[in-house]
Parts: C-alpha cells; structure tokens; sequence
C-alpha cells in the first residue's frame, strides 16, 4: 500500500506538473507557428529622484499551449511610460512594442542605490532580435544598450549587438563608463552625458 501512495503521489505531481498554467519573466515569445494570446498591462509607477516624471512599465502577458504539456504564461517588460502628472507630459520611451526590454537601471553621480540621490541618467538592455534563432526573446540574445536623460528624453543606443553589461561607473560627473562581454571578450566604452556620444572604447586583456 505505501508503494502504490508513493506511485501514485509522483504520478500526481508530474501531472501538475506538465498541465498547469506555468509563468516567466522577461521572455517573449515570437514563434510564428504558436497560437499566442497576449494581454498588455500597466505595472506600478518608479519614482525618479530630483525629477517629477515617473517610469510606468508596460508589460505583455502572453498565453499559449505546449505540445505536451498544458499552457503556459510568460510576462516580460516591452516598453516604459515616462509621466509627469503636474504638466501632463506623458511618452513612452520607444515607438513601438516590439522589443524585450531586461532592464533598465536609474543611475546617480556616485553610482550607488541610494535613492536620496538626483538621478543623472537611465540604461537600458534592450534585445531586439532572436539572434540565437530559439523563437524567443531572452537576454541569451545579443543586446542593445541605450541612455536616456532622467525623464526618458534623447534615448540614444550606445552599443548593439553585445553579450551582456557587467557593471558601469560614473567618472566626474561627465563620462558614464560600461564594461561590457562582446563574442565572450570584455570592453569598456566610455560615453559622454552631455550628449551621449560615445568617446572611446578598449578592449580588456584577454583571459589565457
């Protein structure tokens, strides 16, 4: 008896398992042979310090069905609303919605998260494409790096087709720095906040 509870306990649980309803972020589903249902939504407002406009993400809820395993629903970021309720300025940062935004970060003059600091500009990881041909959209893709000014102004991409950001610093106040992974090698770009035009980039010593 206690093997027949035990079978059919893994039995009910792989049953779960593959038919329930499952969920991810940040994947967008762009297969042209799947069914996909898809919702778009407002999510909760960011609060940009030292300005009035706030960052409204949009995000798409995406149903569809496994061939063997139920349905499935991923939600992923596909563009940000910038909001000023006090002049009633409102724009979303790109045109359309077609892209996979992974992220964006608020950054500030001492590169920290302390949230007490006016915020001196925005970066963005933005994967365009399905350069790794799986039909989705995920940062295993390459990325689009872009700046904004606090309130999503002049958005401007200052690298494309890269593997993945590892870290920024912010020198002087004048010059964002961004170490990044192209085709598994590390750079470092150095861009311009006035402008965002991009002065210089090296490369890092190779691993051996």
């Amino acid at each position: 008896m206690l093997a027949i509870n035990v079978l059919l306990f893994a039995l009910y649980s792989i049953y779960k398992e593959t038919n329930q309803n499952r969920s991810r972020s940040e994947i967008v589903n762009i297969d042209p042979e799947t069914n996909i249902e898809e919702v778009f939504r407002l999510g909760t407002i960011e609060h940009i310090k030292g300005f009035q406009s706030v960052i409204v993400p949009l995000y798409s809820d995406q149903n569809f069905s496994l061939k063997y395993s139920g349905s499935k629903s991923i939600v992923s970021t596909r563009n940000l609303l910038f909001s000023n309720m006090l002049t009633q300025v409102n724009k979303w940062l790109l045109p359309k919605n077609n892209y996979l935004i992974a992220n964006h970060r608020l950054i500030n003059e001492t590169n920290s998260y302390d949230r007490n600091i006016d915020v001196v500009t925005i970066l963005y990881s933005i994967v365009k494409s399905d350069t790794n041909s799986d039909s989705r959209l995920t940062i295993s893709d390459k990325v689009t790096v872009a700046l904004s000014d606090p309130e999503g102004n002049n958005y401007t991409e200052v690298l494309k087709d890269i593997d993945d950001v590892l870290g920024y610093e912010i020198l002087e106040k004048k010059v964002i720095a961004i170490m990044f992974n192209r085709e598994n090698q590390g750079f470092i770009t150095y861009v311009k906040l006035s402008d965002f035009k991009v002065t210089k980039e090296i490369e890092l010593p190779k691993i051996n």
